[in-house]
């Protein structure tokens, strides 16, 4: 396998595309001075702990003082995550240093030094972003930050008080590992750097804030929304396309199309299917939806949630963002929106 150099579980049409999508994130938020707020998140490098397991694989000595310094993720890692864990420590030791001292995984390490030599760019917009989240929801735990490799078996994992992130899946959009692994190709142009922010905060929110069992579409749909818009809080710098994994290209694509795409949701009756394979289609992930233009991307429900969110929070000027993300009536949401797309 061959190493994947940096390049992240658009003429004046371009352009005014592109401000447009900005301007829709900037248009949800009142910007905030964090500079008061005593927040600096510094990434944990457990990638760079187990770098330093020699040849000779690792000893019951170095394995006590992973659990001791990593107390919380340790278990999370060689459980879940690489699934390596055994009756007892010896042999969850030797089970952790077959897979560090696999030749490639061994080759994916050095990867991810290569590319992430240098954390300050994450750390400084993690920072941002919890110091954010710090002023919308200051009851809220903020989380110790790790970073990690697993064999691409994870992005991010989250606990109650842990944030980890799974650098060897933001490798950049051109690594080789990816079409060899058979990661769908519009996956790529969000396993960079530049995502790790967006996917960390989302993560922190959904895990904050958990989407309940069942549902019909329009509960879901309402659900992703309020967490997009709460990342046009917690991110107001970032583009609102990386938000939804879309290309700017495929925002703008959503938002020249808004009218047609409630419109289809309300003539065809999906607003309250609990057909699971019909809500996947408008809340999951994938190359594009179904029975619209090629251009049209995946996550169509969710941007309208996104829309529709958007709207409440013009019209109930009172309403916080921690008593959004707290509203759980779907349809009193909508209702209290005045949502009504221009044509």
């Amino acid at each position: 396998m061959g190493f994947c150099l940096k390049t992240t579980f658009r003429p004046l049409l371009y352009t005014l595309l592109f401000s447009t999508i900005l301007v829709g994130c900037d248009d949800d938020v009142k910007r905030i001075d964090t500079s008061g707020i005593d927040i600096s998140v510094t990434v944990d490098r457990f990638d760079e702990s187990l770098n330093s397991i020699s040849s000779n694989g690792i000893d019951l000595n170095e394995l006590i003082e992973l659990k001791t310094n990593y107390s919380q993720f340790f278990p999370l890692f060689v459980q879940g995550a690489i699934r390596v864990a055994g009756p007892n420590d010896s042999v969850t030791a030797i089970g952790l240093s077959r897979f560090v001292l696999d030749s490639s995984i061994s080759q994916v390490a050095d990867t991810v030094r290569l590319v992430y030599a240098d954390m300050r760019k994450v750390e400084a917009e993690l920072t941002e972003g919890f110091k954010h989240f710090s002023y919308y929801f200051p009851e809220k735990v903020i989380p110790k930050v790790v970073s990690f490799y697993s064999g691409f078996n994870y992005a991010q994992v989250a606990d109650d008080s842990l944030l980890a992130i799974g650098l060897d899946m933001y490798l950049g959009a051109n690594c080789s590992y990816y079409p060899l692994l058979g990661f769908p190709k519009y996956r790529f142009r969000n396993m960079t750097p530049d995502q790790i922010s967006v996917d960390a905060m989302y993560s922190w929110l959904t895990t904050e804030y958990e989407l309940q069992s069942g549902g019909n579409l329009l509960s879901q749909m309402i659900y992703f929304g309020k967490i997009h818009l709460a990342l046009c809080y917690l991110l107001p710098d970032q583009p609102k396309h990386k938000s939804f994994g879309y290309s700017a290209e495929q925002l703008a694509w959503c938002l020249n199309n808004e009218a047609e795409i409630w419109s289809f949701l309300i003539d065809q009756e999906l607003m309250y299917t609990n057909d699971n394979g019909k809500i996947r289609k408008f809340i999951g992930e994938g190359p594009f939806t179904a029975g619209f233009s090629e251009d049209a991307p995946s996550k169509l429900g969710q941007f309208i949630g996104w829309r529709i969110a958007q709207s409440f929070m013009k019209n109930q000027p009172k309403v916080s963002l921690q008593e959004l993300l707290e509203l759980s009536d779907a349809q009193q949401l909508l209702n209290e929106s005045n949502y009504k797309p221009n044509r």
